[in-house]
């Protein structure tokens, strides 16, 4: 390892909260140039050797109170914080781990949690667009949401270690991951008084750099326990899926499904909490009896909406209850602004804007935002209404201009903003390489060289639900600018160009 490699790693460091040596990141990034030989011998003895120094394998334990009674252990949120020292080695061998799997292509493709160009928009726009597809083929899709029981802190280490070995870690480098997770301990510090310490006999290290993508390893063969479920997983939020026509028969082969599924489980020594587990019936019109979902010999509930991932999903993918859920969230944001608006001036309260309503209106809009006009017309005049109060203007002054002045997307352009960026990392292959086949060229269907041929081929779909859904969107939003913006470009200038085109154009081919 090259001094050079150290410097980038602690330069890119988040600043954490010290760990139990005291030592202060920020502190650290201005005076690395004094440590950096030394520091950079010990992760090379670290490497060679397979040892990870003992010293770095100790956590402090933080409690967050949460709300309640202060005097319920419940109420806290453990938080564990490691030695600044410890992440700079485990970001070295981290990299290096990376890019064997990803050079193997050996994680689950579906696995959306911990890994770069992955998010949960990307995880709940792959799982929309299989449900969307499903319905409008005229099936039914029964999507079962598990709730793991402290999945993170109950892996196993040797049938981590066994993962690894098979999936090609051996050698130094498992013996280098068998000794950084051996013989670590941890400790809570509260009201300046610290408990004794505890040895960690399983689980993988909260608050590490290395920890998340060991989990993701350790789960990365669920997917093989079904050859007939499909899964979309985020870390440890998991579902399993399946499409049929007729209930009775999705039903009972679910289950058949789960039961290898728990078996899988009980091999790896995770548990399931059935209570919180739950299942949901997809379809383009209310399906109101179906068999149980039965696992382990308990009824699973089933629900008609739930939250996955930050969205929440209702049976007939109408998008009601998450507009409802992100109006109660921006209403606060609203109102916060309406107090400030008289003590702080415009660029205050577009920052305000920014921190406390933008962020509803943006998350995975690509997903939701192309609904029913009647469904999300509440968040179009509240967003109208916010712009007012910014600006100062009457309550039924027109809002065009405003956006403008603003520099504010008002949401119908928002979306096909967040749809052109889509658009762009598919262009640019930053998409996980799952939607590759999302779109087809429509010189791919056919030979003639036609004005049109380098636009997308239109899907032909049934239902008006197929017709809202990200990838006939998406189609129909590149045919209107693939000739007038270049998805060829620098990122920032893309984003600027399409964000200047939209607040100045309506927006008439939707």
């Amino acid at each position: 390892m090259l001094e050079d490699e150290i410097t980038s790693i602690i330069k890119n460091l988040n600043n954490a909260s010290p760990g139990w040596d005291h030592v202060s990141p920020h502190v650290m990034k201005k005076c690395y140039v004094n440590f950096l030989q030394p520091l950079t011998h010990i992760c090379n003895l670290s490497i060679v050797n397979g040892v990870f120094p003992n010293e770095m394998k100790i956590a402090m334990v933080l409690p967050l109170f949460k709300s309640g009674s202060k005097d319920i252990v419940g109420n806290y949120r453990p938080i564990s914080v490691l030695p600044y020292f410890s992440k700079i080695l485990e970001k070295m061998f981290f990299s290096r781990l990376i890019k064997f799997l990803n050079k193997h292509k050996l994680l689950y493709p579906f696995q959306f949690g911990f890994r770069e160009n992955h998010s949960t928009t990307m995880a709940l726009s792959l799982l929309i667009d299989k449900i969307t597809k499903a319905l409008d083929d005229g099936h039914l899709a029964v999507g079962v949401f598990l709730d793991f029981s402290k999945a993170f802190d109950t892996v196993n280490h040797s049938i981590l270690l066994s993962k690894l070995e098979h999936y090609g870690v051996r050698g130094l480098a498992l013996q280098w991951v068998r000794s950084y997770l051996s013989e670590r301990y941890q400790f809570v510090t509260y009201d300046k008084t610290n408990s004794s310490k505890l040895l960690i006999t399983c689980g993988v290290p909260q608050g590490s750099i290395l920890g998340p993508l060991l989990f993701l390893l350790y789960i990365n063969d669920i997917a093989n326990a079904s050859e007939k479920l499909f899964s979309t997983l985020f870390a440890d939020d998991t579902n399993v899926f399946l499409t049929r026509t007729n209930p009775t028969q999705i039903i009972s082969t679910m289950n058949i499904e789960l039961r290898k599924v728990v078996t899988w489980l009980n091999t790896n020594k995770l548990s399931l909490n059935v209570k919180k587990s739950h299942f949901i019936v997809f379809s383009s019109r209310k399906v109101t009896h179906v068999p149980n979902v039965i696992i382990s010999g308990n009824t699973v509930e089933r629900v008609t909406k739930t939250k996955f991932l930050g969205v929440v999903l209702d049976e007939l993918l109408t998008w009601k209850d998450h507009i409802k859920y992100i109006k109660g969230k921006i209403s606060r944001g609203v109102g916060i602004i309406c107090k400030a608006r008289r003590v702080l001036p415009q660029k205050s309260l577009i920052t305000l804007y920014n921190s406390f309503v933008h962020p509803f209106f943006n998350y995975c809009l690509e997903v939701w935002g192309n609904t029913f006009p009647t469904h999300i017309d509440c968040l179009i005049k509240l967003q109208k209404k916010t712009i007012r109060l910014i600006t100062g203007s009457p309550f039924n002054a027109h809002t065009s201009e405003l956006f403008i002045k603003t520099n504010v997307l008002p949401l119908q352009k928002l979306y096909v903003m967040k749809i052109q960026l889509f658009l762009y990392k598919y262009n640019n292959s930053l998409l996980p390489t799952v939607f590759n086949d999302m779109f087809v060229q429509n010189r791919e269907i056919h030979g003639h060289s036609t004005r049109n041929k380098t636009a997308l081929h239109v899907p032909q779909i049934r239902l008006e639900i197929a017709r809202r859904s990200l990838r006939y969107s998406a189609t129909k939003i590149y045919n209107h600018f693939h000739q007038k913006i270049h998805y060829v470009t620098k990122l920032s200038r893309f984003k600027s160009d399409v964000k200047q085109y939209l607040l100045l154009h309506d927006l008439d081919f939707l």
